[in-house]
């Protein structure tokens, strides 16, 4: 069985689930059934893609890199559809959100899994910069639900900044396409990934050179890196807990693979600038400006918002490092992220900053979600037995080897986080929202899996894991 067979299925499985539930009217909970099954669909079929011949052809591709993500991409799904269902249903039942709303906002859900799902898989740019546009309008179509100014903002600074970063990827990649021009033929196979890459050595050093940089801030914009990250805070401040969970768990992932496939296309180029550098001062200006925001934070959401922009920074500087000790670190950082932050954003209950000052009707029904919002915060504060610890101590050691200064510097933003981080863990504890009615009965599962996860990869790796990360590292550079 080929894996290039069942992308269509992959892609389908999302994408009729949104048209159903957009064009059929049913109740809220119906919707939240019919969409928590096309995610369980969806993980179901990225397994099954994981014993398929990996392979390329036009329009899609999948290798070792991007069905890792796609099977992450579908995990996350799966363990938010449940919250989602809990969460949106109190929305309506609160009259912050209309039903018509409520079995939108589902139908975007799953629309964005679609968009995601297809930036994923794609094997042609404009596909690929198609894609990530389409999953930036669903997220911003899901704040615009709420009707409320600070959602709308929200939903505004999403498409005002993410924008102009799409709009500077697609001049980097038209400069790619003319660079792999004379080398591939005019047509498809010059916006053909796995082709430009074959050829890379062959195109013009000089216009994939200048190509890498605007889309390098394009993308950056949607993977929360500066300077273009503005819209993170005002989103992750607003909307259901799920909505965070796509925008940290998954939309920054989405965005952070199309930097690398094009940081992949320069790095086979001999004659062209090298995308080391410029990953890592972009990832450390990154990390760096979201710890100074850390300090000023004192709302909960936003400073996870800085937090995803200081980890993604991190990231970053994983992979302009390279290396296998550079890109296993990436890959952790990436991975273990999206499941901390999906599942914090999952425990910590009603939407916005007013959050805790909307009663505490039922706060005794969920007593062990305080501790998911405590380890989740240790998590993501990166201190140990948590995954994260790992992946920053990968990071700070590939960085030494690289240069005592960049250490010193990244090791500096850890703590300075930590710092920050810590002083919260007291408000997160008495969080009156995730101490409330979030999540219902099995619905918790997930966030505890999730965290699970992230504490097993801080303890014990199994070698599979770490044979098929090495793997990965390898297919990076």
């Amino acid at each position: 069985m080929n894996a290039l067979d069942i992308v269509p299925t992959l892609l389908a499985i999302p994408a009729a689930a949104a048209l159903l539930l957009a064009l059929l009217p049913c109740t809220v909970r119906a919707a939240a059934v019919v969409g928590g099954g096309a995610c369980v669909a969806l993980l179901a079929t990225t397994l099954v893609m994981l014993g398929a011949e990996r392979g390329a052809g036009e329009l899609f591709l999948v290798d070792r890199l991007n069905l890792h993500l796609l099977v992450l991409t579908a995990l996350i799904a799966a363990a938010t559809a449940p919250v989602s269902a809990g969460a949106i249903a109190r929305e309506v039942e609160a009259t912050r959100l209309s039903h018509r709303g409520g079995r939108l906002f589902h139908a975007l859900f799953q629309a964005f899994l679609a968009a995601a799902m297809l930036a994923l898989a794609a094997n042609n740019l404009v596909l690929l910069w198609i894609a990530v546009e389409a999953a930036v309008l669903a997220c911003a179509a899901m704040f615009s639900l709420w009707r409320t100014p600070r959602s709308l903002a929200a939903c505004w600074s999403l498409l005002v900044m993410c924008g102009a970063g799409l709009g500077l990827a697609l001049l980097g990649t038209v400069l790619v396409y003319a660079a792999a021009q004379p080398a591939t033929g005019a047509g498809m196979p010059a916006l053909t990934w796995s082709r430009v890459l074959e050829v890379s050595a062959e195109a013009d050093p000089a216009l994939l050179s200048l190509g890498f940089v605007p889309v390098l801030l394009g993308y950056g914009a949607v993977a929360g890196l500066a300077p273009m990250n503005g819209w993170l805070a005002r989103a992750h401040g607003q909307g259901a807990a799920p909505v965070g969970a796509v925008l940290s768990g998954l939309l920054l992932n989405v965005a952070l693979l199309a930097m690398l496939r094009f940081k992949m296309l320069l790095a086979a180029s001999s004659a062209g600038l090298k995308p080391g550098g410029l990953l890592i001062g972009l990832g450390l200006v990154s990390a760096l400006a979201a710890v100074v925001m850390l300090h000023r934070c004192r709302d909960m959401r936003h400073l996870l918002a800085f937090s995803s922009a200081q980890h993604m920074g991190l990231a970053t500087v994983a992979f302009g490092l390279g290396g296998t000790a550079g890109n296993v670190a990436g890959l952790l950082q990436v991975t273990l992220h999206a499941l901390t932050k999906s599942a914090l954003f999952a425990a910590l209950g009603p939407a916005g900053r007013d959050a805790d000052r909307r009663g505490t009707e039922g706060r005794a029904r969920a007593p062990g979600l305080r501790w998911a919002v405590l380890a989740g915060v240790v998590a993501v504060a990166g201190l140990p037995p948590f995954g994260l610890f790992a992946s920053a101590f990968l990071i700070v050691t590939a960085a030494a080897a690289h240069s005592p200064f960049l250490a010193a510097a990244v090791l500096l933003g850890l703590v300075a986080a930590l710092v920050a981080l810590a002083a919260r863990l007291p408000a997160a504890w008495a969080s009156e929202s995730c101490a409330g009615r979030m999540v219902d009965g099995l619905a918790v599962v997930p966030v505890f899996m999730q965290l699970g996860l992230v504490l097993l990869a801080g303890i014990w790796l199994p070698e599979p894991v770490a044979v098929w990360l090495r793997s990965l590292a390898e297919q990076l550079g």
